[in-house]
């Protein structure tokens, strides 16, 4: 995920939660302009702490996650696409009953 999908996260999530940037930055000790600039995007640097911070105090999860190698199969695809519908299909048989 790229930062400046990251500081659009951070906005929306800011704004459900009804804090101000300035709370944001006296609950996190991280100044304000940082915060207006991640969530602007033209921050081009964060620290990992700085980040968790933010993002723990507007009730966010940073994870680590292996990265995609390239596009899906098409197998792989038409497989995910079968559970989907199967657990589709089994919630509105349960409705049904």
């Amino acid at each position: 995920m790229h930062i400046k999908e990251v500081g659009s996260l951070v906005r929306e999530r800011r704004r459900e939660v009804r804090l101000t940037q300035a709370q944001l930055a006296s609950q996190t000790g991280i100044s304000r302009a940082t915060i207006a600039g991640l969530e602007a995007g033209s921050l081009a640097e964060i620290g990992f702490v700085k980040l968790q911070r933010i993002c723990e105090s507007v009730g966010l999860e940073m994870r680590a996650v292996q990265a995609h190698q390239g596009r899906p199969t098409l197998d792989e695809l038409m497989a995910l696409n079968r559970q989907e519908y199967e657990q589709s299909h089994a919630k509105k048989s349960r409705f049904r009953s």
